[in-house]
């Protein structure tokens, strides 16, 4: 059975969603690196997006260069 494009989407755009741009976790030492010394919010960074992952219902993720 071939079903109409037009009605049918596997994709719903998320409640919320963010980006994390530095994953500190329990390393402590990551926030003596320049890339968190001089961080700074708001600034536009245009990335080139290298692998999505997707998980229906759960989660899309991306492999992403700046």
């Amino acid at each position: 059975m071939i079903r109409d494009q037009t009605t049918f989407s596997p994709w719903s755009f998320p409640a919320s969603h963010h980006i994390t741009t530095m994953f500190i976790g329990g390393n402590k030492n990551k926030l003596k690196l320049p890339q968190c010394e001089y961080f700074e919010e708001g600034i536009v960074v245009t990335i080139d997006i290298r692998a999505v992952i997707y998980i229906p219902g759960k989660i899309v993720a991306a492999i992403c260069f700046p």
